[in-house]
């Protein structure tokens, strides 16, 4: 059997279309890399050999490839964004896959990016029916939508994986093109030497440092109002709460543009604390987020205070491209009452009236902390809103770092601490501009600047600085109290 491979460029961003050091874009790279294949084809919306429409099913997708397929074949199903892709280790999983005629085979423990996944032909058949009744949505060539399509007949199937000598897959390293920020970190890998498997585990220490790329979340108090003071959070023991102190918009708008302008991409967090939608202007906030097509909507909400121009923004909302999360609690006003107050009846009728927003429903999420005080009604509350709306966060409770507490004993923190997720990709922003270590940070213990007074650069530097603290054992004080480090927001 001859082997093939098929780029897939359906997603081919404006950083890998630019030039790779010697190579005038990405494509030409992952093209050398497979250059020991006996045909390549390239699978994409335009210019390609493989033509599909934009939104192409996973069906119409592998339907194109079986019918281009004439003989059996080995496929190799690349990216077109990941130029650091291993040749060497590719051509190992293909030896593997015809001694041991493996029908699927993947590579396991490394970075996304790194290797591709390999199909014999020959099952192309037997996929297409389950990715007909298959309800994985759309996704890109590095979601291994071939594996995710098997998974429930995997019995079916004979499946090899290889394993990276070191599993990698905590440091969530995405070595694609498809960003600002990950093509920062892609450079860095290859400015580094990083261009083979042998030499990505005798570094694998700098790994840590080396994946810090961009701030991917910004997350922002637009109002120091809340309706509620809340069992388990401390804001209402804060001077602000409730001091009627509001993000100014004009300038909310600057700071959308210089965040676009350093990390490209981005969430825009609106619920660092206080309730979002009693900002005057929340309707002309959300809209001015989402005015950007790099930047993404999030909300984290009690359901109190929505106008009904605020609800009718969030039917305009593009739904790929924001989420709202909704505090509930409890099953019942009893349950509610112990934890934030009186108005249940009033977040019923919320929820009610957002999830008949069709548009909406994968958007939206129901979420109840997991506290001592709820803990018997965890899994009537489960099963209730199961039924009412099928996606659900149990949220695990946190003392912001020995402020509060604690509530729960039980312990998710992993066997060796790593560096605090939220350094490597967060920032939290106050009304004033005033930029806190961390959203734990809630008394200005580490202030690293203003975002009205200092560059993004400059405030990025001091948290990357904190974060080497990290990398070396070295945690401040606020850090050594924390067990919020491995909570990982989007």
């Amino acid at each position: 059997m001859t082997t093939i491979a098929i780029i897939d460029k359906r997603e081919f961003s404006s950083y890998a279309q630019s030039p790779w050091y010697k190579y005038s874009n990405t494509l030409e790279a992952v093209r050398e890399k497979l250059s020991f294949v006996d045909s390549i084809y390239t699978l994409g919306y335009s210019d390609a050999d493989l033509l599909i429409p934009q939104e192409s099913s996973l069906h119409e997708i592998i339907s194109v490839i079986h019918q281009m397929i004439t003989e059996p074949c080995w496929i190799i199903y690349a990216d077109a964004q990941a130029p650091l892709c291993d040749s060497h280790l590719l051509q190992e999983m293909i030896e593997t896959s015809k001694k041991y005629h493996v029908q699927y085979h993947f590579a396991e423990g490394y970075p996304k990016g790194w290797s591709f996944p390999i199909i014999d032909s020959r099952i192309l058949p037997l996929l297409l029916p389950l990715a007909m009744s298959s309800l994985i949505p759309h996704q890109d060539a590095s979601s291994n939508f071939f594996f995710e399509i098997m998974r429930p007949n995997l019995n079916d199937f004979d499946i090899e994986t290889t394993l990276s000598p070191k599993d990698l897959r905590l440091l969530r390293i995405d070595l694609r093109r498809n960003n600002k920020s990950n093509n920062t970190i892609c450079h860095k890998f290859y400015d580094n030497g990083l261009t083979t498997t042998e030499a990505l585990m005798e570094q694998s220490s700098q790994l840590v440092t080396l994946s810090m790329g961009l701030p991917a979340y910004y997350n922002f108090q637009i109002s120091s109002d809340c309706p509620q003071k809340c069992l388990y959070c401390p804001y209402p023991t804060m001077k602000t709460f409730n001091n009627h102190y509001m993000i100014d918009v004009s300038s909310f708008t600057l700071l959308l543009d210089k965040i676009v302008a350093f990390s490209g991409e981005a969430i825009i967090g609106l619920s660092l604390l206080g309730e979002p939608s009693l900002h005057p202007e929340f309707p002309h906030i959300m809209k001015s987020v989402l005015a950007h097509p790099s930047l993404k909507l999030h909300i984290e909400t009690s359901g109190i205070g929505w106008k009904e121009e605020s609800l009718t923004t969030l039917t305009e909302l593009d739904p790929t491209r924001f989420s709202l999360i909704v505090s509930l609690d409890g099953h019942n006003s009893h349950e509610y009452k112990q934890v934030r107050g009186d108005q249940f009846s009033e977040v019923q009728q919320f929820i009610d009236k957002i999830l008949q927003i069709e548009s909406l429903k994968n958007s939206i999420w129901i979420q109840r902390m997991r506290i001592n005080e709820l803990e018997d009604g965890l899994q009537l509350f489960y099963q209730t809103m199961k039924k009412r709306h099928p996606q659900l966060i149990i949220q695990k409770y946190h003392d912001y770092a020995g402020t509060l507490d604690k509530n729960l004993q039980i312990d998710l923190s992993p066997i060796h601490r790593h560096p605090c997720w939220a350094l490597k990709r967060e920032i939290s922003i106050y009304p004033d501009g005033t930029i806190h270590l961390c959203r734990v940070d809630i008394y200005a213990q580490h202030i690293l600047g203003n975002i009205y007074h200092n560059t993004l650069e400059e405030i990025w530097h001091n948290i990357q600085e904190i974060f080497l603290q990290h990398a070396n054992h070295i945690y401040p004080p606020i850090c050594q109290n924390c067990e919020e480090y491995y909570i990982y927001t989007f």
